[in-house]
């Protein structure tokens, strides 16, 4: 967390752009409630199993970074 008192991340999110995360499943249950989206269909929406087994954006570049 101290890295991001140095580093303002939103005025790049190249990490955003080009590389993709992998979520675990409490991740996936946070974000999901943050949305106020059921957990299955916030994965059927967003997120694929990669061939390592990982859940990961189904596309790219991530779908929450918008124009701010």
């Amino acid at each position: 967390h101290d890295v991001f008192q140095e580093i303002d991340c939103t005025k790049c999110a190249n990490c955003c752009r080009t590389l993709g995360p992998d979520f675990t499943e409490a991740d996936i249950t946070r974000i999901a409630k943050q949305f106020h989206m059921k957990l299955p269909a916030f994965e059927e929406m967003y997120l694929k199993t990669d061939e390592d087994g990982d859940k990961v954006f189904k596309a790219m570049p991530c779908p929450f970074l918008g124009e701010d």
